[in-house]
């Protein structure tokens, strides 16, 4: 699992940056109108709110958007990077010797597997043994993934869904509810990036 420290440092990043890609986008979107509405001539329909106008305004948003997407990819992938070594990680020698003996018995009990991930399921090498034991036992024990392998997947789950949304076609399609969606996205972030 992540540090607490590191976990912490991600999602104020990840906020930050949702934070400025939705001010950006409503300073834009303010800035295109007021010039839009400036330039309106007797009968022209007033511009609605949410929406940035002209060709230059918006190639500069999805220029900015790209700024946005380098430091998501930059921040989640240092903290990828981070869990990645505990995926290598191998097993404290306890471990081994205890995991290596069930390996031998024909039936091991549920409260046996449970009680082993609770001491010993931290370590993802360790979790699969354990899972590859309770998945031959008649009936099949069902193990969940590793916290770890459970964080890195939701991580990068994380990623696609911030790169999918931070950028101009997402701001349109959302216009003046953008904000809404924006905290939407961060109720994600403190999801997968939980406080201590």
């Amino acid at each position: 699992m992540l540090s607490s420290y590191t976990s912490s440092k991600t999602k104020r990043e990840l906020k930050a940056i949702t934070s400025q890609f939705r001010n950006a986008y409503t300073t834009a979107c303010e800035s295109s109108r007021r010039e839009k509405v400036l330039a309106l001539k007797p009968g022209e329909t007033i511009p609605k709110d949410g929406v940035i106008y002209g060709s230059a305004e918006i190639d500069a948003f999805r220029s900015l958007c790209m700024g946005y997407q380098e430091k998501i990819r930059k921040t989640l992938d240092d903290a990828i990077d981070g869990l990645k070594g505990e995926m290598t990680a191998a097993p404290e020698e306890e471990a081994v010797r205890t995991i290596t003996l069930l390996q031998t018995r024909d039936k091991v009990g549920e409260d046996e597997i449970s009680a082993l991930l609770e001491k010993y399921g931290d370590n993802v090498q360790a979790h699969r043994a354990i899972a590859d034991i309770a998945a031959r036992q008649e009936p099949k024990v069902y193990v969940a993934d590793s916290p770890v392998e459970s964080q890195m997947r939701q991580m990068e789950d994380m990623r696609r869904s911030l790169l999918n949304a931070v950028n101009y076609q997402t701001a349109a399609q959302y216009g003046s509810g953008l904000p809404a969606f924006i905290s939407f996205i961060d109720m994600r972030i403190d999801e997968v990036f939980p406080e201590g």
